[in-house]
C-alpha cells in the first residue's frame, strides 16, 4: 500500500509533493494544538474542582465553628436553668448573634441542598430566638440578651433542648464535609 502511494507521489510534479507535505504537517500539528487544549481543558477543571472542595471545605468549618458555639452556649444555659432553687427573680439568656453566615451566605452554593436546608433552618431559629422569648410574660431585652423570670425555667429547658436540635442537625449535615 505504501509503495503504490511512493509510486504515485514520484509521477506527480513536484508542487504536488511540496502540498502534500504541507497539508500532513500542517494537519498533525492543528491535532497537537487540538489535543494541547484538550489537555490544558482537563488540568484546568482539576483546578478548579480542588478550589471548589476547599472553598466547601472552609465554608463548611466555618459555619460548623458558629452553630457549635451557639449549641454549646444553648446548652450551657440549659444547665444553669436546670439547677434547682437558685433564688434568682430573672434570669439573662445571652442573644446570640450569628456573625458569619451573613457574610458567607452568597457561598451557601457550594454545600449540597440537605446540608443547605439544615443550616437555613438552624440560622432562621436562631433569628427567631429572641423574638419567641420576648413573647414570654415580664421578658426584657437588654443589651447582650433576654431577661425572663425564673419561674419559665421548665419552659425554657424545653424550648432550649428542642431549638438545640435544629443547630445539631446542621452540625451533622456540616462534619462530613470538613474531611
Amino acid at each position: 500500500m505504501f509503495s503504490e502511494f511512493f509510486t504515485w507521489l514520484n509521477q506527480q510534479p513536484q508542487g504536488t509533493a511540496s502540498f502534500l507535505g504541507t497539508l500532513a504537517g500542517s494537519t498533525l500539528g492543528f491535532i497537537a494544538l487540538l489535543l494541547g487544549a484538550m489537555f490544558n481543558a482537563h488540568l484546568n477543571r482539576k483546578r478548579d474542582d480542588r478550589l471548589r472542595d476547599q472553598n466547601r471545605t472552609s465554608l463548611a468549618t466555618a459555619l460548623y465553628a458558629e452553630l457549635k458555639q451557639f449549641r454549646d452556649d444553648w446548652i450551657a444555659d440549659i444547665e444553669i436553668l436546670k439547677q434547682p432553687g437558685s433564688g434568682l427573680a430573672s434570669v439573662l439568656i445571652r442573644t446570640p448573634k450569628a456573625r458569619l453566615f451573613p457574610e458567607l451566605v452568597t457561598e451557601i452554593g457550594l454545600l449540597p441542598p440537605d446540608a443547605i436546608r439544615a443550616v437555613s433552618n438552624a440560622y432562621g431559629v436562631i433569628d427567631q430566638w429572641e423574638h419567641d422569648l420576648l413573647l414570654l410574660d415580664h421578658a426584657y431585652k437588654k443589651a447582650d440578651g433576654v431577661e425572663v423570670q425564673s419561674r419559665h425555667a421548665g419552659f425554657l429547658v424545653k424550648y432550649h433542648t428542642i431549638k438545640a436540635q435544629a443547630i445539631e442537625d446542621a452540625l451533622n449535615h456540616l462534619a462530613p464535609l470538613m474531611k
